[in-house]
């Protein structure tokens, strides 16, 4: 019987949790839509910072494949295919 009680509260507070989360989140929505499209310069700095983005990441490949190597040439030029993103 302890079970049944246990589930029954569990099943309750669970539906009363979800509930209150969809409330709060519901309240929080923005009316305005068009508040959230994207303008020209956002996609101009959006655009800008993924560009840098990748430079930093390709920086870093860079990097970690030469210390892979750790002056062999041959495995360097072979890692060098996974760079360019060849393989």
């Amino acid at each position: 019987m302890g079970a049944v009680a246990y589930a029954a509260t569990l099943a309750v507070s669970g539906a009363g949790g979800a509930v209150t989360t969809y409330l709060v989140l519901r309240h929080r929505t923005c009316p305005d839509v068009d508040a959230h499209q994207l303008t020209d310069v956002d996609r101009s700095e959006i655009t800008e910072q993924f560009k840098e983005h990748t430079r930093a990441v390709r920086e870093q490949v860079r990097g970690y494949a030469d210390v892979l190597a750790d002056g062999d040439p041959q495995l360097r030029e072979r890692l060098r295919l996974f760079e360019a993103g060849d393989q």
